[in-house]
């Protein structure tokens, strides 16, 4: 019996040294993260896929994929989420840089604002088109904020993972977040192609698919992933208003670790000498 309770309290402590070590908080504040990333990137990936067949639903009927003011258009579309997710990538890295320096702003901000803009840019198409309004303009806005809002988040992310999470547990959280995307693409393309088929005519023997012309034919998705940026926003908001973790490098983790084995090592020294008496 003797023998059994000090394996038990043996088997206490070295679980409180694991609590210890996984710290709690840590692991919330990257849940929180990767929620983020994952519902931000999966939205920006849908619309890097398939701007191209968003064009070319909006165009005119008979003008089909092979129309060379259709194949201008979706041109102009890739070349402004290159541009844009460019210019999200440096002006996040150097904004953020600056502000957390000069005025101590939290990195947590830049990302809701970048959550923020790619919500924004999802419910904009769908409302300027079903409003009657040409197309081509806010269609390109659209794209430019969601190249920008998309690059911004592969400039914080890292760091904002470097700030929030151990020093030592850095590689995991951050390799982790690196397949999300993914993950998340594939949701969020699969969603878009389920509802563009769903809008195409149906196809007639003998003859190629026909194409789904109309806003209908991805409103529903770009709808779908607003939604998912305003639950993103939610994750974002809730890292933004909570005080950021105290920095912590990698000889104070271990400092901390190494203080925690000895207090457990004591607390267990009298039960090891009364089992061994």
């Amino acid at each position: 019996m003797a023998g059994t309770a000090l394996s038990r309290q043996y088997c206490r402590g070295q679980l409180g040294v694991w609590l210890d070590k996984c710290r709690i908080p840590a692991v919330y504040d990257s849940q929180l993260l990767i929620a983020t990333f994952f519902l931000a990137a999966g939205t920006g990936l849908m619309i890097i896929g398939n701007v191209g067949a968003v064009v070319l639903a909006l165009a005119p009927p008979g003008h089909g994929s092979d129309d060379p003011g259709v194949q201008k258009l979706q041109g102009m579309q890739v070349a402004l989420l290159s541009m844009f997710n460019a210019l999200g990538r440096v002006v996040a890295g150097v904004g953020s840089d600056f502000t957390a320096a000069r005025f101590g702003v939290s990195r947590a901000w830049w990302l809701l604002s970048s959550v923020v803009i790619m919500t924004i840019a999802q419910a904009e198409v769908p409302l300027a088109v079903a409003a009657g309004d040409a197309w081509a303009l806010p269609l390109g806005f659209a794209t430019a904020m969601t190249g920008y809002a998309y690059g911004t988040l592969w400039s914080l992310c890292p760091s904002l993972v470097a700030e929030w999470v151990s020093p030592v547990r850095f590689g995991f959280i951050w390799g982790t977040m690196t397949c999300v995307p993914a993950l998340s693409q594939q949701v969020t393309n699969t969603l878009f192609g389920a509802l563009y088929d769903m809008h195409r005519p149906p196809v007639l023997p003998g003859e190629p698919p026909a194409e789904c012309k109309g806003v209908a034919c991805f409103s529903a998705a770009y709808w779908g992933t607003a939604a998912m940026c305003v639950v993103g926003a939610a994750c974002a908001f809730t890292l933004a208003v909570r005080p950021p973790p105290a920095p912590r490098g990698y000889r104070s983790v271990a400092a901390e670790d190494a203080a925690t084995t000895v207090v457990r090592s004591d607390e267990n020294a009298p039960l090891l000498a009364s089992g061994s008496a």
